[in-house]
């Protein structure tokens, strides 16, 4: 699968099959919200990778552990989501990252290689040092809360584009509802 990769930021995925497609999660896992699409995945036979936050990894251990049990990818989405996080100091930065892959690896079993940064907020600096810590940045196309452009919403370009990363968070009925949708159509 051929992708951009420049100083160890993952851009674009982009995919052979017109039917097929990254799915990803964001900020979980996320209590029932998580578990039920885990039970569809599971049901549809379809993998994603969950971009996991070390504070609710902390409070849901059992379903991180489940996420990997299933045989999707795992990944660090930081322990705190602070929207500061790329503006850090250097050591604190790293401290959250840490913090979340101990509390990842504890829960799974797994040492996260992937590392998507919360709302998507980086620096040439943060990607070196994640590079630096053994991980690769990834980013997405598409995700909840952004509009495709041509005056399509997000909803409508699921049904219409494929090949490409979408970013889904954990948590939203109506999130839930269109993560449905795509799937089962």
């Amino acid at each position: 699968m051929p992708a951009l990769v420049l100083a160890g930021c993952f851009w674009s995925c982009h995919v052979v099959s017109p039917k097929l497609v990254a799915l990803t999660f964001d900020d979980g896992p996320y209590g029932e919200a998580t578990s039920q699409i885990l039970d569809i995945l599971k049901k549809e036979r379809v993998h994603a990778t969950f971009f996991l936050l070390g504070m609710n990894v902390e409070k849901y251990p059992a379903i991180a552990k489940r996420i990997v049990t299933e045989g999707h990818v795992i990944g660090n989405h930081s322990y705190s989501h602070s929207e500061s996080l790329s503006k850090m100091p250097i050591e604190d930065f790293q401290a959250d990252v840490r913090h979340a892959e101990n509390l990842i690896v504890n829960a799974t079993g797994l040492h996260p290689r992937y590392f998507r940064p919360p709302f998507g907020m980086h620096t040439s600096s943060m990607d070196q040092q994640l590079k630096d810590m053994g991980y690769l940045v990834v980013l997405w196309d598409v995700g909840t809360g952004t509009t495709a452009g041509e005056g399509k919403s997000v909803s409508k370009l699921f049904c219409f584009t494929t090949g490409e990363m979408f970013k889904l968070v954990t948590h939203g009925k109506t999130l839930f509802r269109l993560f449905l949708e795509l799937l089962i159509n």
